[in-house]
């Protein structure tokens, strides 16, 4: 909410937009892109040349953003990738300074009227792009791009825990997703998920995009369930659950995974003589 702070060498430097050319002090995303830096504010997307010390700011003025309110930004094969709030996903290719937009080719904005023609929805959260392909997370769903063909994801119609995502990140072929009602991985390509979710029958059975009574926490513990797909195949209860359902984001070392909840921190270790 105050700016872009860089840390080097135990010394802090900070960047706002009195003192840099920093489009907007409030700032939800940053990638590093070989020597450049970009950042999502609310005001447009930034890119900071690092060697220059100079800030090229993109907003509706020069590139095709539908309105200049930035989620965040991802790098990968020469391009990066920019989620914006109501405005999609933008493509910037670095070769040749180009942007590319991609929404809802629907424009509906409450539903997917056909599904897997494009963008599930144009108020995308983040983007996540490793092995060729381009995750999109969206407050109605979560959408996968391999360059040709569009697949989308929906609660009900897969594992996906929830519709509000607030983050997907991919490592190899498995994205995982941070819903507000728990944590989900799936495998790109054979479509097979694990959602790590409180035991709650009510709570399952809900509908609700936004939910307007805060977290919901699970009281009778936590589990995994298995699907192929939209079929659920198995439920395996767990020992140790999340520190809570509402899930902000998702990192991983090795092959243990770190997620950031709204009451704290979990670590997941992996214990492959338990899950094969």
């Amino acid at each position: 909410m105050k700016g872009l702070t860089h840390l080097s060498a135990g010394r802090f430097k900070n960047y706002t937009q009195f003192n840099s050319g920093l489009p907007n002090d409030v700032v939800f995303g940053v990638c590093v892109e070989n020597q450049n830096i970009w950042i999502a504010t609310t005001n447009g997307t930034a890119r900071f040349r690092v060697k220059d010390n100079k800030f090229d700011v993109y907003t509706p003025a020069n590139s095709p953003q539908h309105e200049p309110w930035g989620y965040f930004v991802t790098y990968g094969d020469g391009k990066v990738y920019a989620a914006l709030w109501g405005g999609g996903v933008l493509e910037f290719d670095i070769a040749t300074e180009q942007w590319k937009s991609y929404r809802d080719p629907d424009g509906e904005m409450e539903v997917d009227i056909l599904r897997d023609d494009g963008l599930i929805h144009v108020i995308t959260t983040s983007t996540s792009y490793v092995n060729k392909i381009l995750w999109v997370s969206t407050y109605f769903g979560m959408s996968r791009y391999d360059g040709r063909h569009w697949r989308g994801y929906i609660e009900g119609d897969s594992g996906l825990p929830s519709n509000f995502i607030n983050m997907v990140k991919a490592r190899g072929r498995v994205a995982w997703v941070c819903t507000d009602r728990g944590l989900g991985s799936v495998n790109g390509d054979t479509n097979r998920w694990v959602s790590y979710v409180p035991v709650d029958p009510v709570w399952a059975h809900r509908r609700e995009p936004f939910p307007d009574d805060g977290p919901m926490e699970g009281t009778k513990g936590w589990e995994a369930r298995i699907y192929d797909d939209a079929k659920l195949l198995k439920t395996v209860k767990l020992e140790k659950g999340l520190a809570n359902n509402h899930i902000y984001g998702v990192d991983f070392q090795g092959e243990n995974v770190w997620v950031a909840t709204s009451k704290g921190v979990s670590l997941g270790i992996w214990k492959p003589e338990e899950t094969r």
